[in-house]
């Protein structure tokens, strides 16, 4: 698993300089833009499921959090209706999840 963690990075650093280059609002940022997002998803799914499998608590918040924000960052750039879904409770109580994990890693 540890392999294929790496790997997702080196796709999400790849795609993301790409991304990055390549004209906004283009067919190739696009698309480079998905694989990016994937590959973080991957990326940081897998972390926080390792870091789980160890007693590495720091870790697994860190990897929850990422995987928030990836998706939170995709839902803003491809929701096209207005309004409040079964999504955004989900998404608002893993922030709330890891936001009390945190302060109680914290103290």
């Amino acid at each position: 698993m540890r392999l294929l963690h790496i790997v997702a990075g080196l796709i999400g650093l790849a795609s993301g300089a790409v991304a990055l280059q390549a004209l906004k609002g283009a067919k190739l940022h696009r698309k480079s833009g998905m694989i990016f997002v994937y590959a973080m998803l991957f990326m940081s799914s897998s972390g926080a499921v390792m870091a789980a499998l160890k007693p590495q608590r720091l870790s697994v918040i860190a990897g929850v959090l990422t995987f928030y924000l990836v998706i939170t960052a995709l839902l803003t750039v491809r929701r096209r209706v207005v309004g409040f879904h079964g999504i955004d409770l989900g998404a608002m109580l893993v922030a709330l999840t890891v936001g009390i994990a945190g302060l109680r890693f914290g103290f």
